[in-house]
């Protein structure tokens, strides 16, 4: 018999009705790979309608997302862990959402993020805590990094010309990612609107790209701008250092 959502949560209602607390529950049968979610919305609708049956789903019916293609991204992950979610959903022809609902949802994983970061010696750190406390004494109209197409002299001479006040190169802290709105905002939710389903080439992803920058809300540019003092205050109590 191929064990089923049904027989989940026959698992948990058997624990539950030989008095094990919901957590008890989730600790006993996690290697199901069901979610702590699942423990208490199966016991809840069990103490209202006493049913460990499927429930009447409204709208249109699974068509994606079925038991074959669960085992399948089942079967992948086990193979690779570390694989990425957006290849995989282009190896199997699914769109990204679907495979988050499937690892999400069908299997209890969440992906970690791994993070990498500019390294800081104790130079930069000293740099990093000199221009934050210079930075924070001042209101700026366009803020730049230190890429090299920013500190280009044509760049910097272009806006200087036109009475631009932004933030010249030599005043910027290098190596923070987490100080630039960029980085730490807007390129994430660029990249989520953008690659929310696989691309067949380039000229689509720039398409994707475009219109997601032209769709940007900018409630989140401005919540991007507003959080930037409190980077610079962060950056300062850490001493110059990476504070996330």
């Amino acid at each position: 018999m191929e064990w089923t959502f049904k027989e989940d949560r026959v698992a948990v209602i058997a624990l539950h009705r030989c008095g094990s607390a919901p957590i008890q529950i989730f600790d006993i049968l996690k290697n199901l790979n069901i979610t702590k979610r699942f423990v208490y919305r199966t016991i809840k609708r069990y103490n209202e309608d006493s049913s460990v049956d499927d429930g009447s789903r409204s709208g249109r019916p699974r068509s994606v997302r079925t038991p074959a293609v669960i085992k399948a991204v089942k079967a992948r992950i086990q193979r690779n862990p570390k694989r990425k979610q957006k290849l995989l959903a282009l190896q199997m022809r699914l769109s990204r959402t679907t495979v988050k609902r499937v690892l999400n949802e069908d299997l209890g994983l969440r992906a970690y993020r791994r993070k990498t970061g500019h390294r800081l010696n104790a130079r930069l750190m000293d740099l990093r805590l000199k221009r934050c406390r210079a930075l924070l004494k001042r209101h700026w109209v366009f803020q730049q990094d230190s890429a090299s197409a920013h500190r280009a002299k044509s760049t910097q001479d272009w806006l200087a010309a036109r009475e631009i006040d932004f933030i010249r190169h030599e005043d910027w802290p290098s190596s923070s990612p987490d100080l630039n709105p960029l980085d730490y905002k807007i390129w994430q939710h660029l990249e989520e609107k953008a690659c929310s389903k696989p691309h067949p080439n380039l000229e689509s992803l720039k398409t994707s790209l475009i219109k997601a920058a032209a769709d940007i809300d900018m409630d989140l540019v401005r919540a991007a701008i507003d959080d930037w003092p409190r980077r610079l205050k962060a950056c300062i109590q850490n001493h110059g250092g990476h504070f996330e």
